[in-house]
């Protein structure tokens, strides 16, 4: 063999050290960021318990957000009843009489007549 042959192989020779060189560096790096089987069950039980304490706000949340709208009944009482819509229907079904009639006859708005016709 020559100088040259034996300078090229060593050459080849430290290419292949500083690849593992490289290779050991990043897995050191890899290493640093693996965590232990106890670190592992903390965390895992930390997440449970936010996912659980999650569900029980979204819950709550939920049962807040549909709760019955005005519960202390405040605000304008309605003028229209069971017995005056059932007497503004028969009016107009057998009288004939027009929206309008209907409203003046029983002294209410236009609109609490047609909201009467039409909602049931």
């Amino acid at each position: 063999m020559t100088k040259a042959e034996l300078e090229e192989k060593l050459k080849q020779k430290d290419r292949i050290i500083e690849g593992l060189i490289n290779e050991i560096t990043n897995l050191n790096k890899q290493y640093k960021d693996i965590i232990t089987r106890n670190e592992y069950n903390i965390l895992l039980k930390q997440y449970n318990d936010l996912k659980q304490n999650y569900q029980t706000l979204f819950e709550l949340y939920n049962n807040l957000k549909h709760k019955k709208h005005n519960e202390r009944r405040a605000g304008r009482k309605s003028k229209l009843n069971d017995e005056l819509i059932t007497q503004i229907q028969k009016l107009k079904n057998e009288n004939n009489m027009t929206i309008q009639e209907i409203a003046e006859h029983f002294n209410i708005s236009v609109g609490l007549v047609h909201k009467a016709l039409h909602t049931r």
